[in-house]
């Protein structure tokens, strides 16, 4: 009963703490919130700091000498809670839904990377000769190949009704683990292929310890769509006053190659002319600022 109390008052006591710290900060103190989401931002492991986000937000910060800085990890439930509160706290990483934009001020578009795919090892690829794009219909149906997910994944609103589908035929299998266990058995052969973003690729063969030669991934013609973030504070005078500063810094650093070299971070090698010609015409709107080179910032 005793430890029960103790650890009832030790979760209190933070809570109180944590909103404390934000309620007796100055206008001039500016707190980062980050999550371990690699590789966008990973606070964990042998790569912690090392995210695309993380450099994007590095680079921020660099560059707005007029705050003083602090990075606080925190879940995005709570983010969005002292967001709601008109804390004076922003993130370097959030998508855009028309309510958060009722509360949150957001940046132009400052990441850029392809929507999820088909992972799979790379000899099933090359056995079944699949190119461009797949269809997930066929993989299932023409294919009969196995998906491994997590108990909850949600993908989109049309990937998630074919899985369902195909879960009553057996051959999808969900487990509690995290998507790392999932990259786990598709590595150890327990399935043909998974549903995540291919950027995920190259950090778990870096924290698994495995050969980043031994796996890719295939467009899924059900969904096709890239994936944009925004840096984003609070609906209030200073957060729109932080995400116009946010904004003019963009502007600048966005035409470097030095930017491209951070978005490219983690990027599969099949993917670094796609990335880069998002980077061109999406967050540019050019035809070619850069060429894609094969070496990547990480």
């Amino acid at each position: 009963m005793k430890y029960i109390l103790f650890i009832a008052t030790l979760f209190w006591l933070q809570n109180v703490n944590a909103q404390d710290f934000l309620q007796n900060l100055p206008a001039s103190t500016l707190t980062w919130q980050t999550f371990d989401a690699p590789p966008l931002t990973i606070t964990n492991g042998t790569a912690k700091g090392s995210g695309i986000v993380d450099g994007i937000r590095n680079l921020l910060i660099n560059k707005m000498p007029e705050y003083q800085h602090q990075v606080q990890e925190l879940p995005y439930k709570r983010f969005l809670v002292y967001a709601k509160q008109g804390r004076n706290i922003c993130t370097g990483y959030l998508f855009k839904s028309k309510e958060r934009e009722e509360y949150m001020t957001f940046s132009k578009p400052a990441v850029i990377f392809p929507g999820v795919e088909a992972l799979m090892r790379k000899e099933t690829i090359e056995d079944l000769k699949f190119k461009d794009a797949v269809s997930l219909n066929d993989l299932f149906g023409t294919y009969n190949l196995r998906l491994e997910t997590n108990s909850i994944r949600f993908y989109s609103d049309k990937i998630n009704p074919i899985i369902k589908e195909y879960e009553h035929r057996g051959l999808v299998q969900r487990h509690t683990g995290s998507t790392t266990y999932v990259f786990r058995l598709l590595a150890a052969k327990r399935a043909d292929f998974m549903i995540d973003f291919p950027n995920r690729i190259p950090y778990w063969v870096h924290e698994l310890n495995l050969d980043p030669n031994d796996f890719a991934s295939v467009a899924l013609k059900e969904d096709t769509r890239n994936i944009l973030s925004y840096v984003a504070c609070p609906k209030t005078p200073w957060g729109q006053k932080v995400i116009a500063r946010v904004n003019d810094i963009l502007d600048e650093e966005m035409k470097k190659e030095s930017y491209l070299n951070l978005l490219l971070r983690w990027a599969p090698v099949h993917h670094i002319a796609k990335i880069t010609e998002l980077y061109n015409t999406k967050l540019l709107g050019k035809k070619a600022a850069f060429e894609a080179t094969s070496k990547t910032a990480q």
